[in-house]
């Protein structure tokens, strides 16, 4: 997936230095060099900072003209985007009037878990894929006879369903003395589209009960997923363990459909039943001691049924000027080709312009966007900077032209009123 990178700025002045700030992941330090490196040879003041070690004021982000997001996810190991972090960065931009970049890579945009968020809302594309794909989640909840076990499994669903984007499948598997579906019976899974409000009410009002068996819930599954057009298909299991295992034949067939199981086992003891079931099936297995990280492990599993969000090609995609813009001028037909994007898809709202296209002999794919976001600035980059997909931009022959472009993009989002050819 790429590096996100969102900018919205004022213009440069004795108030605002010509410094910017950019975050990348705390768990992949490695890849943004290029970048900071290109922005400093165009008289920019650059800090970089690591997920783990976020903002959490206006005022840290008053010295900054412009921020950048370089393939950060809202959520990883050790760091995590809070609604009001988001909201502070938001808010830098859009009243403050400065800049912010998302930059392309694995961990961003739809795949980095920034779906259905305020930045989502303000980007100048939505983090939902052009192409008919989609990922398909189902959550398998059992009651754990703890306190407040109910509360914790009902904010896990919650959390599991924010990174879904409205093509996205899910339901979920719970007990009231027999195992049901959460959303009723039928052929396969719907894509979420209109219905996230009704599954969310609905999640509201679950109360799992024990379930005996986990034979029953995922023979349930592989018959769902069997209809289900869903490009990756994955379960989560909730439980204590307890029910009792699935037969081989079972786990042999989740295989056979490529479901991936990832279990999650509350308290202290763990389980073998659960540990073996995530083994066969390729998913990853847990033991949550506190019921209140439950749900950020949930939102992070979620997470894995969005690889479709990336567009990769060994026959590399070819740049293209969509709109003249002074960020592309005298450089933006002179980038080579890239490996990669993320895969977004254009607003239609009025104030949005599409810059800058990624290439195939069958599809054109949104590659730079900008928008005005109040005051300031927001531009959406969906290749990364260097790391992975446009690796080429770093070679000697083309490293000059691609550092002038990214120094352009940022100055733009800034707000320099003029660019030199």
């Amino acid at each position: 997936l790429c590096t996100l990178c969102v900018i919205a700025s004022t213009a440069w002045s004795d108030e605002v230095p010509r410094r910017v700030l950019l975050i990348q992941d705390a768990e992949n330090r490695e890849g943004a060099e290029f970048l900071a490196d290109s922005l400093r040879k165009h008289q920019l003041l650059v800090d970089v900072q690591t997920s783990d070690r976020l903002f959490n004021s206006l005022n840290e982000l008053k010295p900054y003209a412009c921020v950048i997001l370089a393939d950060v996810p809202r959520d990883g190991d050790g760091s995590h985007f809070t609604d009001e972090q988001i909201r502070l960065l938001m808010h830098h931009t859009r009243e403050e009037g400065r800049g912010l970049v998302l930059i392309g890579g694995p961990n961003s945009f739809g795949a980095g878990g920034w779906a259905n968020t305020e930045l989502e809302r303000a980007s100048p594309v939505r983090f939902t894929s052009p192409l008919d794909l989609s990922g398909g989640l189902v959550l398998v909840v059992d009651d754990w006879r703890a306190p407040m076990s109910t509360h914790f499994q009902r904010l896990a669903a919650r959390e599991a369903m924010k990174p879904l984007g409205p093509n996205d499948r899910f339901d979920l598997i719970y007990s009231d003395g027999t195992a049901r579906w959460l959303d009723g019976e039928g052929d396969g899974i719907p894509p979420i589209r209109d219905r996230r409000a009704n599954l969310l009410q609905r999640i509201d009002r679950i109360s799992p009960g024990e379930i005996a068996s986990f034979e029953e819930p995922l023979g349930m599954v592989i018959r769902r997923f069997k209809t289900t057009a869903a490009t990756v298909k994955h379960v989560v299991i909730l439980s204590d363990g307890s029910p009792k295992p699935p037969s081989d034949q079972t786990l042999q067939m989740l295989r056979q459909n490529r479901v991936r199981v990832s279990t999650i086992v509350m308290g202290t003891a763990g389980s073998d039943t659960l540990r073996r079931i995530a083994s066969r099936t390729g998913g990853k297995y847990y033991v949550v001691e506190n019921p209140r990280v439950l749900p950020r492990v949930c939102h992070w599993e979620a997470r894995r049924v969005l690889p479709y969000h990336r567009f990769e090609s060994p026959d590399l995609l070819q740049v293209k000027i969509v709109t003249p813009h002074p960020i592309a001028t005298g450089v933006g037909d002179k980038l080579p080709p890239i490996g990669g994007l993320m895969l977004t898809t254009t607003k239609k709202d009025d104030d949005v312009e599409l810059i800058l296209t990624a290439s195939t002999t069958q599809h054109d794919f949104p590659l730079l966007a900008v928008r005005e976001y109040g005051k300031g600035r927001i531009a959406a980059l969906t290749t990364d900077a260097g790391a992975r997909w446009a690796r080429s931009w770093t070679s000697q022959e083309h490293r000059d032209t691609a550092g002038k472009f990214l120094s352009r993009l940022m100055l733009w989002s800034a707000g320099i009123a003029e660019l030199q050819d």
